[in-house]
C-alpha cells in the first residue's frame, strides 16, 4: 500500500540447486496494476454487453409478439440477419445476407402491384439513414399478395458518433383487422355525417313548412275577422284555416309515427277489414286532397273474391294515403294517378295475396334517389320536389309500416315519366260477415260507445284557454260535461276536495305551470281514498314521444292520447276506461 492505495504485484519463485537440508530459491517481483485494471475493464465491458444483450433480447422478444417478422440490418455493410420471422416470403433469401437484395425481393414478391413503387422507395436502404436523421422510426402500410394489409417499419437501433443511423430493425405486422375497423369507423362516421346533414336539412325544412301554414292560419283568421258580414269570404277563410291545420297535424303525425315505429311501440293489429270500403275511403280522401289541381284520378278494383281480409286497416290506410298523396303532389297538372287493387291466390291455405298498385305520370325519381328514398329525412335534390311541402318522412314511414305488417313493397320509376309502387300482403280471409252485416255491426258499435259516454263528468287539467274551450265544446256535442283545472296543483286540489264519484275520468295535460301532469297524476294515485287508484287518468298532450308515454304510464295514467284532440279516439278511450272502472 502506498499513499493509501493498494498496489498489485506478481511474484515468481524459481528453485535453485538444493543443498542438504535446505532449498535455495530466487524470487522475482513485478507491478501488475495496469494488467489488473485492464482485466477489470474487460470484465465490466463484458458485463455491460451481456446486460445490453439481455435487454435487447427482452425487447426483441416483446416485439416479436406484435410483429410477424424482425430483421437486424447493418446499413454500413449492407448486411441483414434474421431475428424472427413467421412469414414465408421473408424467408426467401435465408437467415442472413445482402440487405438491399433482401428488400428488393420482399417488395417484388410480397407487395401487390399498385403499392410496389411506393414500397420500393420506402425500402431503399441507400437513403434510409438520411430519412432517419431526425426520426427514430419510419412506417408504411401496404396491401400484400396474401390479401392482408401489412405495416412495415424501420426502427433506429444504433447511431454513430455523428448521429448517423448505422443499424436498424426492420419489422412487419398484419393490420387487416384494424384496417377493417378503421374503414368501418370511417363508413360509420360518413353515414353519421350524412344523417346529421339530412336531419339539419329536415329541421330547416320542417321549420319552413310549419311557418307557412301558420302564416296562412293567422292571415285568414284576420281576413275572417274583418269580413264577418261576408259569409262566403268567412267560409273560404275557415276552409283555408282548416286545410292549414290538417297539414300541421300531418307533419306532427309523421314525426310521432316514425318515433313509435323505431321504439317498437307501434304494433301490427290485424282486424276484419272490408278492403273495398277502405279503397273507396282512400279515393275520397285523395279526391279531396287534390283540390283544384287538374289531375285525372282513376281507380280499378278487379278479381277481388273476398272483400273481407284480416289486416291492420289503420296502417294499410296510412300507407295508401301516403303513397297516393305523394303521387298527387309530384304529378303536374294534366297528369294521371291510378289506384289499382286485385287479389291473387296464395300457396298457403286460408290465405290470399292482396296486391295494390299506385301509379302516376309525375316527375319520377332518379336511380340515385331511389337507393336512399326510404331513409329518414331524405328528399330528392330537385327544385320541383323542394317546392312541395312535406316532412321527408313519408316513404320512410311507409317502408317501415309495410315491414311491420310483413308485406312487400317494390318501386319502378323513370324521371319525367312517372312512378309505380306495388304493395303485396299475404293475409287471412275470415269466413263470416257480409258487407251489409259488417257495416251494421260497426255502426251499432259506434252508437254503443257514444251512448255509454253520455252523462260523463270529466275533470280537465289544461292551462291553455283555447285548448280547453275546444275540448269543452266537442265533449258537449256528445253530452259530456267537464270542469277545468288550470294546472296540475289545482287538479290535485279539486280531486282531493271532491266527493267520491264526482268525476268519471281526468284528462291530464303534461306540460303545465306550477305542477306538471306527471307530478299531479302521481299525487292523485298516492291519495288515501278509494277512488284515487281507480279513477281513469288519460294523458292529453302534444308530448307523444316514447319517453313521454313511459313517464305517463309510470305515473299511473291509464292511456296516452296525442293532441290535437281526436274525438272518436277520446270516446273510445273513455268507453274502455270508464267501462272497466264501473265494472
Amino acid at each position: 500500500m502506498e499513499d493509501g492505495r493498494i498496489k498489485y504485484f506478481e511474484a515468481y519463485a524459481v528453485c535453485m540447486e538444493p543443498e542438504e537440508g535446505s532449498v535455495r530459491m530466487m524470487l522475482g517481483f513485478r507491478n501488475v496494476d495496469d494488467i489488473v485494471a485492464q482485466e477489470r475493464r474487460r470484465q465490466n465491458e463484458l458485463e455491460v454487453a451481456l446486460e445490453e444483450t439481455k435487454l435487447s433480447n427482452e425487447i426483441i422478444s416483446a416485439i416479436s409478439k406484435i410483429y410477424v417478422s424482425i430483421f437486424w440490418i447493418d446499413l454500413e455493410r449492407d448486411f441483414y440477419e434474421k431475428v424472427s420471422s413467421e412469414n414465408e416470403i421473408h424467408r426467401l433469401t435465408g437467415n442472413s445476407g445482402e440487405a438491399s437484395s433482401k428488400m428488393v425481393e420482399v417488395c417484388e414478391n410480397f407487395v401487390v402491384t399498385e403499392y410496389r413503387d411506393r414500397v420500393r422507395k420506402f425500402f431503399d436502404l441507400t437513403t434510409l439513414a438520411d430519412r432517419l436523421s431526425e426520426e427514430e422510426t419510419l412506417a408504411m402500410e401496404y396491401l400484400a399478395t396474401d390479401g392482408n394489409w401489412h405495416i412495415a417499419r424501420f426502427v433506429v437501433k444504433k447511431r454513430d458518433f455523428s448521429g448517423r443511423t448505422v443499424n436498424v430493425l426492420y419489422v412487419t405486422r398484419i393490420i387487416s383487422d384494424s384496417k377493417r375497423r378503421e374503414r368501418n369507423w370511417i363508413a360509420i362516421a360518413e353515414e353519421a355525417s350524412r344523417a346529421n346533414a339530412a336531419k339539419t336539412e329536415f329541421l330547416s325544412r320542417m321549420a319552413h313548412d310549419i311557418r307557412t301554414p301558420l302564416n296562412a292560419m293567422l292571415g285568414f283568421t284576420r281576413i275572417a275577422k274583418e269580413n264577418l258580414e261576408q259569409h262566403e269570404k268567412v267560409k273560404d277563410a275557415f276552409e283555408e284555416i282548416e286545410a292549414a291545420g290538417k297539414y300541421l297535424q300531418q307533419l306532427a303525425d309523421d314525426v310521432l309515427d316514425l318515433t313509435q315505429i323505431e321504439n317498437g311501440q307501434m304494433r301490427n293489429e290485424p282486424q276484419e277489414t272490408n278492403v273495398l270500403k277502405l279503397y273507396d275511403e282512400c279515393m275520397d280522401i285523395i279526391q279531396n286532397t287534390k283540390g283544384r289541381k287538374n289531375l285525372e284520378l282513376s281507380g280499378k278494383k278487379h278479381d277481388i273474391f273476398r272483400e273481407y281480409v284480416w289486416i291492420d286497416a289503420l296502417r294499410l290506410k296510412q300507407i295508401y294515403v301516403n303513397l297516393l298523396s305523394n303521387a298527387v303532389k309530384y304529378t303536374p297538372d294534366g297528369g294521371k294517378v291510378t289506384f289499382e287493387m286485385y287479389e291473387e291466390p296464395s300457396e298457403k291455405e286460408g290465405m290470399v295475396k292482396f296486391i295494390s298498385v299506385i301509379e302516376d305520370t309525375g316527375i319520377g325519381m332518379t336511380t340515385a334517389y331511389m337507393k336512399e328514398m326510404y331513409h329518414k329525412f331524405t328528399r330528392a335534390v330537385d327544385t320541383r320536389v323542394n317546392q312541395v311541402r312535406g316532412s321527408g318522412l313519408g316513404l320512410s314511414i311507409v317502408k317501415q309500416l309495410v315491414d311491420l305488417m310483413d308485406g312487400k313493397i317494390s318501386v319502378k320509376s323513370v324521371p319525367e315519366k312517372g312512378t309505380r309502387f306495388q304493395l303485396e300482403f299475404e293475409v287471412a280471409c275470415p269466413e263470416r260477415l257480409t258487407k251489409e252485416g259488417s257495416g251494421q255491426a260497426n255502426g251499432e258499435h259506434r252508437c254503443k260507445i257514444e251512448a255509454a259516454c253520455v252523462g260523463l263528468h270529466l275533470l280537465i287539467a289544461e292551462d291553455n284557454d283555447l285548448n280547453y274551450e275546444v275540448a269543452e265544446e266537442l265533449l258537449a256535442m256528445k253530452q259530456i260535461s267537464c270542469e277545468r283545472a288550470e294546472d296540475g296543483r289545482v287538479c290535485v286540489e279539486k280531486f282531493a276536495g271532491s266527493e267520491e264519484g264526482t268525476y268519471d275520468a281526468i284528462l291530464m295535460d303534461i306540460q303545465m305551470p306550477v305542477m306538471n301532469g306527471v307530478e299531479a297524476a302521481s299525487m292523485i294515485r298516492g291519495m288515501e281514498r278509494p277512488d284515487a287508484k281507480a279513477i281513469p287518468i288519460i294523458a292529453m298532450t302534444a308530448n307523444a314521444f316514447s319517453e313521454d308515454v313511459k313517464k305517463s304510464m309510470d305515473a299511473g295514467m291509464n292511456e296516452h292520447l296525442a293532441k290535437p284532440m281526436n274525438l272518436e279516439k277520446l270516446l273510445d278511450t273513455l268507453y274502455r276506461c270508464c267501462k272497466t272502472n264501473r265494472e
